[in-house]
């Protein structure tokens, strides 16, 4: 099952929360995304921890990130994120955990997801 979710790219991994998308209702504007958010799942469960990855005082914005979505009327997925990261070895590895495979994608620079 195709998910969506959130993300970000750390030390050459993926690091990322996902859920299917299927048992999310979509919201007003007919999305459906997932209800983690990256100060949350970053800075309060540390979920970098789960894949060994040694992190002190770390912001969840520190490092390249993004979000997917899934439009309900154009029936894509759309893959918000920092354009620094949006290179084809790191696409294939979201397409890749996220699910979409054969699914029409489109994706996003999106200011809201860039490092600083």
């Amino acid at each position: 099952m195709s998910k969506v979710g959130i993300f970000w790219f750390v030390n050459d991994e993926l690091v990322f929360k996902a859920a299917d998308a299927r048992d999310i209702e979509p919201d007003d504007l007919s999305k459906v995304d997932s209800p983690f958010t990256h100060i949350q799942v970053w800075e309060i469960q540390q979920i970098y921890k789960k894949l060994g990855i040694v992190l002190f005082d770390t912001e969840y914005q520190k490092y390249p990130r993004g979000r997917i979505v899934f439009d309900i009327f154009t029936q894509s997925f759309h893959v918000f994120l920092d354009k620094s990261i949006y290179k084809a070895s790191i696409t294939e590895k979201i397409i890749e955990q996220f699910n979409l495979q054969g699914k029409a994608v489109r994706w996003f620079d999106d200011p809201h997801y860039r490092t600083f």
